[in-house]
């Protein structure tokens, strides 16, 4: 009877230094995310000052790159779900056959503002001829919930694979996404955002974390010195 009140005497210490191991395990981890964040940052960064590429060839990610090419005639879809100023619209993806037999690369466009209706697509001018842009070098969406089951989803996607283009045409398409930022006579939003230095949320986080684990081995600290004295 004695070593069962003994170890029901001691088991919220036991559990209170547990989880503060378990708390400061994960402050570390919150700790790692933001050195993590920190070098993705800076890789970026250093992406976004290199000379624009002038071809398609080994490109990083948030490089810039100049592209000259020509529009594929009828292969402009939308992206769906793209708000802009709280304006319900679409995102304009279209596939670029770049000149010399680069290959196709597909290019985010800009946003442009939704219809009144679903069924009532924008019209979105599309230039002939050969045609020159600048643009940032992005990874393409393949990780946005799906609703068409891997079939072809027609003109409004859910998300900015390039590999959907691939299967329509049959033809290799470049692995990434060119993010338009040059001009053109198309009335389509350029406004992108830029990418931000997140390591201090992590940081914030991994410091409330610690003051778990302080605030958990403070009170089991202050309960095992507590009760000897009050049984006595």
């Amino acid at each position: 009877m004695g070593s069962a009140v003994n170890v029901r005497r001691w088991m919220p210490l036991v559990a209170g230094v547990l989880l503060a191991l378990v708390c400061v395990r994960l402050g570390m981890w919150q700790l790692d995310r933001a050195a993590f964040k920190r070098e993705l940052h800076a890789r970026i960064t250093a992406n976004e000052a290199v000379r624009a590429a002038e071809n398609a060839a080994s490109l990083a990610t948030w490089q810039r790159v100049q592209l000259r090419g020509s529009w594929v005639s009828g292969q402009t879809v939308f992206l769906d779900n793209r708000s802009y100023q709280h304006q319900p619209g679409y995102e304009v993806l279209s596939l670029l056959q770049l000149d010399n037999a680069g290959g196709l690369v597909m290019v985010n466009r800009g946003w442009v503002k939704a219809g009144a209706q679903r069924t009532q697509l924008p019209d979105v001018a599309q230039p002939d001829g050969l045609v020159t842009l600048i643009g940032r070098v992005r990874e393409p969406d393949l990780t946005s919930f799906r609703l068409d089951d891997g079939r072809d989803p027609g003109k409004i996607w859910q998300r900015a694979d390039p590999g959907l283009f691939a299967g329509r045409l049959g033809k290799p398409v470049a692995p990434y996404v060119i993010q338009q930022e040059s001009d053109a006579a198309d009335g389509l939003v350029r406004d992108w955002p830029r990418h931000e230095n997140e390591a201090y949320k992590h940081q914030a986080y991994a410091l409330q974390w610690f003051a778990f684990a302080c605030l958990s081995a403070g009170l089991s600290g202050w309960f095992a010195w507590r009760r000897p004295r009050s049984n006595r």
